[in-house]
């Protein structure tokens, strides 16, 4: 394929329906996105159209939270559109990777949809697919709306989407889902749920399929955020489940509406704090948008945790000073008086070694106690009873400590003089997690899970996919991190339709029979739909069993 004025470098990715290339426009030397219609496409009308108000809606929309289009061409042999090139990733991914993610940044990255969203409905436009998966976070901390593929604008005429709904299921409005009418409150529903996921790490309505992800839509009223995460500020949490109400007049007003929050005008990080928190997360501080937006009484224990905490760590630091000083003072020596005085000549009292303090005493002079005790086994702790602190065993019995593996997490996660390690998983769809084949949680994580150093054989479940399994080895002091996609346990479909027609799957198209073979399809229920013009539509649902093969004989009659 050649575009003039552009050199198409490599494939990004290819869907069913567009393939994405990464481009350079010559004339300017900037790298670009070029997005084309597949060539199996260009004599469906519907999809042309839809090609075609994509690249209208984007020219009309200039905003900083808005990814641009550069060039469109129509031509139905030659359908491209030039997008601006963002190096970055989406927000799903972005969650998948840095959940659970600070207050401040949640805080700011909503700030900017809502600000895209605002401007767009000022415009007259409908996106009808906000979610992760369309925004975009490019290392400069830019946070910007893309894909309006689905958008309507009031003054185009509708496109009809053959064979479901509009929209991705777990982000749909409950109105989208019944195929009614839509303004912009299904855009304020969709980005309640995508404000719900940057906190959670999921989407509340997320199914094994579209049928159940529709029927949570229609029923399911999410757990509140704060209750999820008790650092989240009140006001959020419950400006988040005000935009999931399943009626839309019970929804904020509109997306300019919910920017008047005074928490979002509170909140001070900048793209160039996003930026640093994209280039090292382990150094980001947070803020003070938490301080300043949330009232002293409403506080999160968590909060006042830390700051007692850091009072206790200067009055240690204070303590360790003041001993230090004591221990290194500079020989003494005597004056012509015969009294003892230091290097600054300042006067001192002299005592006798056995009324010094034992605190004061000089590690040459008497060694600790445990210095006598035997080391501590792996029995003497199992043993011992449920409340005894690592910082009661004797400093060289330390090394001996050898625990079954089914005691390891119990026995050192509490504090003392060893020091844990940390591993935060983050699994795609959803797993139980297992280490050393100990259940220890189930993923969305709300923060990572604290073990000893050592060697341990992580495992996760689900029953819809292939368990994964790994040995990791966690370092004290050190956090670590893993990012899993689960692989589904897959049945087949085979399908052979009398004469043909166009198979959708939960309402997404696949092929057109007769089928090259048999439709791969993870274990659960399905939808399948047939269509031919020319003849009434045929629906069935089937249930997909890991290894094996559904066949399905339809002869379509009028």
């Amino acid at each position: 394929m050649k575009i003039e004025g552009y050199a198409i470098l490599k494939e990004l990715s290819r869907g069913p329906i567009t393939t994405v290339y990464a481009g350079k426009q010559l004339a300017l030397e900037r790298q670009v996105l070029i997005k084309v219609l597949n060539s199996q496409w260009q004599q469906e009308s519907d999809l042309l159209e839809r090609f075609r108000r994509e690249a209208i809606i984007c020219a009309r929309l200039k905003h900083p939270n808005i990814v641009n289009i550069f060039d469109v061409s129509t031509d139905p042999k030659n359908l491209y559109l030039i997008i601006e090139f963002l190096e970055g990733e989406n927000l799903s991914k972005f969650i998948q990777q840095h959940h659970p993610l600070p207050f401040d940044v949640i805080l700011h990255i909503s700030k900017e949809i809502l600000k895209g969203l605002a401007y767009a409905h000022s415009r007259g436009i409908i996106h009808r697919d906000i979610k992760p998966g369309n925004i975009m976070i490019d290392r400069e901390g830019a946070v910007k709306i893309t894909d309006f593929g689905l958008a309507r604008a009031e003054d185009l005429p509708a496109i009809t989407v053959q064979g479901g709904t509009v929209g991705t299921p777990a982000y749909m409005s409950p109105e989208q889902a019944k195929g009614q009418e839509l303004d912009q409150q299904t855009d304020i529903f969709s980005l309640g749920a995508t404000m719900y996921e940057l906190v959670s790490g999921a989407s509340p309505f997320a199914g094994k399929n579209f049928a159940e992800s529709i029927q949570k839509i229609l029923d399911l009223s999410p757990q509140p955020l704060m209750q999820i995460r008790p650092e989240i500020l009140n006001w959020f949490s419950d400006l988040v489940s005000e935009m999931l109400n399943k009626s839309p007049k019970d929804r904020p007003e509109s997306a300019k509406k919910i920017l008047g929050n005074s928490g979002f005008k509170k909140s001070i990080l900048t793209p160039e704090g996003l930026a640093g928190f994209i280039a090292n997360p382990s150094v980001f501080s947070i803020g003070k948008a938490e301080a300043e937006t949330q009232p002293e009484t409403q506080k999160p224990a968590s909060q006042k945790r830390f700051f007692l905490a850091g009072i206790g760590i200067l009055a240690i630091l204070a303590a360790l000073l003041l001993f230090q000083s004591f221990q290194f003072e500079p020989p003494l020596k005597n004056n012509t008086s015969g009294e003892l005085s230091n290097n600054r000549g300042e006067q001192i009292t002299t005592v006798s070694n056995d009324t010094l303090p034992a605190t004061t005493s000089s590690p040459a002079l008497a060694e600790p106690s445990s210095r006598n005790k035997q080391p501590l086994t792996g029995e003497d702790l199992k043993n011992s009873t449920s409340t005894k602190l690592l910082s009661d065993i004797p400093i060289d019995s330390l090394d001996s400590i050898k625990l079954p593996d089914s005691q390891k997490i119990a026995a050192f996660e509490k504090p003392g003089i060893l020091e844990n390690g940390s591993l935060f998983v983050t699994c795609n769809p959803w797993a139980k997690i297992f280490i050393d084949s100990i259940e220890v949680e189930t993923t969305p994580l709300l923060a990572p899970i604290s073990l000893p150093a050592g060697e341990y054989y992580l495992e996760l479940r689900n029953p819809n996919f292939q368990s994964y399994h790994q040995k990791i080895v966690v370092e004290a002091g050190k956090p670590d991190s893993i990012v899993v996609d689960l692989v589904p346990l897959t049945g087949y479909l085979e399908l052979r339709v009398i004469p043909w027609a166009k198979v959708f799957i939960d309402g997404n198209y696949y092929e057109t029979t007769p089928l090259k073979k048999p439709i791969q399809l993870s274990t659960g229920s399905y939808e399948i739909t047939l269509i031919n013009q020319n003849f009434p539509t045929w629906v069935d649902s089937i249930f997909i069993v890991a290894g094996k093969t559904v066949l399905r004989e339809v002869s379509l009659k009028k």
